[in-house]
């Protein structure tokens, strides 16, 4: 917001813009890298990751293993899929957040600098990695007792280790180590996505609460057009990584154990916060934004019957105090516009959208299960 000797204040939208390019993650500089649209490049994931396992299972003679193998084709689209819906949810974020800036009475360099912030952790290489080095570690070891150990995963009563999805011989026979090593590179890209995409989440999170003290604009209903698009980027972000979930727990998980309910359930819940925790917020600012209204009213109210009313509002660090907002003819206009809006940004069919997500995030080890009565 930039300031005049006249005081006039400006929402300047190229000074608050993010621009995706000055906040690239370690996904999108693959895509910005090929400078193919982003679904050609996703597909050529999928392409390149497929002949890397064709020439090595067709050297070590497994080929026909590894092409009747349906794991195969499900974790590489596994795979490109992340790969797009991260470059996606990095790109649209700066959209949706230009769009959402009006709504906010707050200077622009203060609200640029909290998206700045913001993005730059998003981004951030190093613990992005760190947090997927973990993640493969403790996948690989769960693998290691899979191809090795067999003995200690029955002693555990790990059942889930090795998907119905997965044939036998990948487990026993020749080139085991190979197979054990080709199956670990799909995993590091496994882990690259899932630690990436996983933290992202995490962090937005903290992102959300840190804007929940912002000052919003006394109009509820211009509040909620704008959030529209923002909510449903996170449903979209949700519903994708419900998605995700839903392969991975075809990929890795068997039956339901101790194992495959904690570790699919604590995915779930990351799905879960990223559909509830912007609509919490999100009510706030409508709730927020109608009361002031409210207050605004009732202060004209008396000042037009000539009483002053004298108490703390919501308006008074909005400087609406001796704005033109206080003439009768302005506030009905305002009324007329803003009335009383809905207060949840999501409808019915949001939620059940949610309820879908979170069923697929089980489907695969349930429907592995059942297919197991058949095989």
């Amino acid at each position: 917001m930039k300031n005049t000797k006249k005081e006039l204040k400006i929402f300047d939208s190229h000074f608050f813009t993010t621009n995706p390019r000055d906040f690239v993650t370690w996904v999108d500089r693959i895509y910005y890298f090929l400078g193919l649209p982003p679904i050609t490049t996703s597909i050529l994931i999928f392409i390149i990751l497929y002949l890397i396992g064709i020439i090595t299972s067709l050297f070590f003679n497994f080929l026909i293993l590894f092409i009747k193998s349906p794991f195969i084709y499900i974790g590489i689209f596994g795979i490109s899929w992340v790969f797009y819906i991260t470059h996606w949810g990095s790109i649209n974020i700066h959209k949706c957040y230009k769009e959402l800036r009006p709504c906010f009475i707050i200077d622009d360099k203060i609200f640029k600098s909290k998206l700045i912030k913001w993005f730059n952790i998003f981004r951030n290489t190093k613990d992005n990695f760190r947090v997927s080095f973990y993640l493969l570690i403790f996948i690989l070891i769960l693998y290691f007792i899979s191809f090795y150990h067999p003995g200690l995963q029955e002693k555990l009563h790990l059942i889930s280790l090795r998907p119905l999805i997965v044939p036998k011989d990948w487990f026993i026979g020749s080139f085991r180590l190979v197979k054990f090593i080709l199956i670990l590179f799909y995993l590091i890209f496994v882990c690259l996505l899932l630690g990436t995409a996983s933290r992202a989440l995490c962090v937005n999170l903290f992102f959300l609460l840190d804007l929940r003290k912002l000052k919003v604009i006394p109009i509820s209903n211009i509040i909620r057009s704008r959030l529209r698009n923002l909510t449903d980027y996170y449903l979209k972000i949700s519903l994708s990584w419900f998605v995700g979930v839903m392969l991975f727990g075809i990929l890795f998980y068997y039956k339901l154990d101790i194992l495959s309910i904690f570790i699919l359930s604590t995915l779930s819940i990351i799905g879960i916060f990223t559909f509830f925790v912007p609509q919490i917020l999100f009510r706030k600012y409508l709730i927020s934004s109608y009361r002031i209204l409210c207050d605004i009213s009732l202060k004209n109210f008396y000042d037009k019957i000539g009483i002053v009313l004298k108490e703390k509002n919501n308006f008074n660090d909005l400087e609406f105090q001796n704005s033109k907002l206080f003439k009768l003819d302005n506030l009905v206009d305002m009324l007329s516009i803003s009335g009383k809006p809905p207060l949840w940004v999501y409808d019915y069919k949001d939620f059940l959208i949610l309820i879908l997500g979170q069923s697929l995030a089980f489907l695969g080890v349930f429907l592995q299960n059942v297919l197991d009565k058949y095989v």
